[in-house]
C-alpha cells in the first residue's frame, strides 16, 4: 500500500506526516480524496494540521524523534525493586511492552 509511507491508522486515530509544507499538502489532499471515496467524514473539531510536536498512540514524536510519553516512565518507575506476586509480574510485563520498541530483543527476553 503506498499510503503507509505517510499515514499511519490506528482504529480512529490517523497519523499523516510529511517533510515539507508542500508535501503535506499532497498528503492530505489524498487522505481527504481517500476519505470521501469511502464516504468516510473526520470531525474538523479532532484536526490537527501541521503540527511539528505531536502525541500519539502513547507517543511524544518531535523532529524525527519517538519517544514514550512522561506517563508511561513515570508508571514503571512506581514499580518496587521486588516484584511478589503474579499479579505485580503481570503489571510489569504489560508496562514494558508499552514501551518494547525502545529496548531492542525486550520481548524474547521477556517471553516465558
Amino acid at each position: 500500500n503506498p499510503y503507509t509511507k505517510f499515514i499511519i491508522v490506528y482504529i480512529d486515530d490517523v497519523l499523516i506526516f510529511s517533510t515539507s509544507i508542500d508535501q503535506h499538502f499532497k498528503h492530505l489532499q489524498i487522505f481527504l480524496s481517500i476519505m470521501k471515496h469511502n464516504g468516510l467524514a473526520a470531525s474538523a473539531s479532532k484536526l490537527l494540521l501541521f503540527q511539528t510536536k505531536i502525541h500519539f498512540l502513547g507517543h511524544h514524536i518531535y523532529q524525527g524523534t519517538i519517544k514514550p510519553i512522561q506517563r508511561a516512565l513515570v508508571f514503571a518507575e512506581k514499580f518496587s525493586d521486588a516484584i511478589t506476586d503474579r499479579k505485580q509480574l503481570q503489571k510489569f510485563l504489560g508496562c514494558l511492552n508499552y514501551v518494547a520498541d525502545f529496548f531492542p530483543h525486550l520481548r524474547q527476553t521477556c517471553a516465558p
